[in-house]
C-alpha cells in the first residue's frame, strides 16, 4: 500500500488542479472551517493553495525552491510572534508572506511548464510540428499559448494592487491560479499531442532522406559504370 501513495496523492492534485473553480472552492471551505479571525482568513485560505502548489511543483519537478522555504520560515516566525505579542503587524506580515510563497510557487510552476513544453517542441522541426493533425495542432497550440501568457501577464499586473483590502487580493490571487489552471491545460494538450507529433518526425525525417537516398544511389551507380568503362576503354 505504501507505493500507492504517490500515485494516489498525483490523482489528488489532477482533481484539484481540474478546474480554477475546484481549487478555490476548496480554499473557501478551508478558510471557512479555520478559528482565523475574518481580518485573518488571507492565512488559511493562502496556506491551503500553498501547500498544494508546493506538492505539484515537487511532484512534477523533484524540487521544492528555497525561496518558498524562506517564505514560509519567515511566515511562521511572524505567527508566533503575533502569538506571544498579540500585535497585528505581526499578523499582517504573516499574511504578506504567506501571499509571496504562494504567487511565487504559481510563477514557478508556470515557468516549469513553460520550459517542459519548449523542450518537447525543440526535439521536433517547425515544419513537421505544422503537419500534425493538418495543421489543426499548431493553431489550436499558439491558441493555449496566447491564453496562458495573457492571464499570466494580467496578474502580474495586478500584483501592484495587493494592499489592506482581503477581497481585492484574494481577486488577484486567484487570477493567478486562472493563469496556473491554462498554463497546465497548455501542457497537457502538448502532451497529448506527442504520439502525433512523434509519428510525424518520424515521417519528415524519412521523406526529407529521400534525396540524399537517392543522391547517393545515383552517385554508387555513376562510379560503377565509370569503373566499368575505364576496365573496358582500358583494356
Amino acid at each position: 500500500m505504501q507505493n500507492d501513495k504517490p500515485k494516489e496523492a498525483k490523482e489528488s492534485l489532477n482533481k484539484l488542479f481540474k478546474s480554477p473553480e475546484c481549487i478555490i472552492e476548496k480554499a473557501k471551505e478551508y478558510s471557512e472551517k479555520s478559528n482565523f479571525k475574518e481580518s485573518e482568513k488571507e492565512i488559511p485560505y493562502y496556506y491551503f493553495m500553498v501547500k498544494h502548489f508546493i506538492a505539484e511543483h515537487e511532484s512534477r519537478f523533484g524540487t521544492i525552491p528555497i525561496q518558498i522555504h524562506n517564505e514560509h520560515r519567515m511566515t511562521l516566525d511572524h505567527l508566533v510572534r503575533a502569538g506571544v505579542s498579540d500585535y497585528k503587524g505581526n499578523t499582517d506580515r504573516a499574511i504578506g508572506h504567506l501571499r509571496r510563497a504562494l504567487l511565487d510557487i504559481i510563477k514557478l510552476n508556470c515557468a516549469g511548464l513553460r520550459k517542459e513544453i519548449d523542450k518537447r517542441h525543440n526535439a521536433i522541426p517547425k515544419k513537421a510540428l505544422g503537419l500534425i493533425s493538418n495543421g489543426d495542432y499548431i493553431k489550436d497550440f499558439i491558441k493555449k499559448q496566447n491564453e496562458a501568457e495573457d492571464l499570466l501577464n494580467e496578474a502580474r499586473c495586478e500584483d501592484r494592487k495587493i494592499g489592506d483590502d482581503i477581497d481585492v487580493n484574494i481577486g488577484i490571487v486567484n487570477l493567478f491560479i486562472k493563469a496556473y489552471i491554462v498554463h497546465y491545460e497548455w501542457y497537457k494538450f502538448q502532451y497529448e499531442n506527442m504520439g502525433n507529433a512523434l509519428m510525424i518526425k518520424t515521417k519528415y525525417y524519412v521523406i526529407a532522406g529521400y534525396p540524399l537516398l537517392i543522391s547517393f544511389i545515383i552517385g554508387f551507380v555513376v562510379n560503377l559504370i565509370y569503373d566499368y568503362l575505364k576496365e573496358i576503354l582500358g583494356n
